[in-house]
């Protein structure tokens, strides 16, 4: 009861200020539409995507330029931004405005930034803005089939997307009810700070969530995730051969899942680790990291885009298929750049084996990335913001 008399009073507020910005913008259009202002976004708490990197290249290359970022007030990542300025914080004044006179919003996860307002007045809100909708997109589409709620005809940022390949363009078009000429593909900002920073061996266990399993308490010990991850963890062979030749193991959990960390904890040691959602970024974890073991995330694609292996475990690959109306575009046991396997114990065996050829990838995970990347030349921001100025 407390909480909807919060998120009440919330709402109350924010559409009185959206009200009134909405005023202002009325009789100052003209001049807010001056500023050719960039709204800039992930989600309320992230920037380490590609929303962050394209922002970043832009405060840096083009200071000048009225370019902002849109995050909560305690995001775990805001020091990120505050170095580079222009943030706008979710719920005030000024980012209401903003969003109303901006030339251009990006964005990683649609028009969440918006705020929450009483009845008609939030259509009105969407009706208001005239700024181009760019989709800077999250991961390599192929992997999972997004058009329930990303089809252009749905999805409320939808003037624009970013595509990393033309096999991805061809997704989008055939798929997504995209044209030629909203398709950028530029390739993902991301991609263009992804150098290795290697210092140790460190091999970075990080599968993705599970619909319908983010929020089950102490169930969540019942589930084949949690079982799978727990004996793979305190896999005898495996923790002796990590101690053997001190290589570290960490586990990080997508950010739906964080909030099961605590059932890890007892399977730490010196050679495991769990890591919280504060303690590192997920870009930092892939840099740092020399293997990858992840399962149908696309950070499978980030990871061997670095020229580093990646070991894919579908334990539950008839499950995780079955449970989706929309299934992926490629097969994902076959044509992803990774090791696949749904054995515990053939994980260990790859994990020897990449170990003795000192963690260097297969020739098959080099030659998959080419249908998936177009450009590795670190110039992914670069062509984004140069096929954005084309915006006629």
């Amino acid at each position: 009861m407390k909480r909807r008399i919060e998120k009440l009073k919330t709402t109350f507020y924010e559409t009185i200020l959206s009200t009134l910005s909405k005023i202002d913008y009325f009789f100052n259009k003209k001049k807010i539409q001056e500023k050719e202002i960039w709204i800039i976004s992930e989600t309320e708490n992230q920037a380490q995507d590609n929303g962050y990197y394209f922002f970043k290249y832009m405060r840096e290359r083009f200071p000048e330029k009225n370019i902002y970022y849109v995050i909560g007030k305690n995001a775990p990542r805001i020091k990120d931004l505050k170095n580079l300025g222009n943030i706008l914080y979710l719920g005030e004044y000024k980012t209401m405005l903003y969003l109303l006179g901006a030339k251009y919003i990006l964005s990683t996860h649609g028009l969440w930034m918006l705020p929450s307002e009483l009845g008609i007045t939030k259509k009105i809100t969407k009706k208001m803005l005239s700024g181009k909708k760019i989709r800077l997109g999250h991961g390599i589409t192929a992997m999972k089939n997004g058009v329930a709620a990303y089809h252009k005809k749905k999805f409320l940022l939808n003037d624009f997307v970013v595509a990393s390949s033309s096999f991805e363009k061809d997704i989008f078009i055939n798929n997504y009810g995209y044209n030629q000429n909203e398709i950028f593909v530029s390739g993902f900002p991301r991609y263009d700070d992804m150098e290795n920073q290697i210092e140790e061996k460190i091999i970075l266990l990080m599968p993705t969530w599970r619909d319908k399993q983010d929020n089950l308490g102490e169930q969540f010990l019942k589930t084949e995730f949690y079982l799978k991850v727990k004996s793979l963890l305190k896999n005898i062979t495996l923790q002796e051969f990590l101690r053997k030749e001190n290589i570290k193991l960490y586990l990080y959990l997508h950010e739906n899942f964080q909030k099961y960390n605590e059932y890890f904890y007892e399977f730490e040691n010196e050679e495991i680790y769990i890591v919280k959602n504060k303690e590192k970024n997920v870009k930092e974890l892939l840099k740092m990291s020399t293997c990858l073991i992840s399962d149908y995330s696309s950070i499978i694609f980030d990871f061997a885009y670095m020229d580093k292996p990646v070991i894919s475990y579908q334990f539950d690959y008839e499950d995780y298929i079955n449970s989706r109306d929309e299934k992926p575009f490629i097969d994902i046991a076959l044509e992803i750049p990774a090791l696949v396997t749904r054995d515990e114990e053939e994980i260990v065996n790859f994990i020897k084996k990449l170990e003795e050829n000192k963690f260097k990838p297969l020739k098959s995970q080099k030659d998959c990335l080419k249908k998936f990347f177009k450009y590795t030349d670190n110039k992914n921001c670069e062509r984004l913001y140069n096929s954005i100025l084309e915006i006629k």
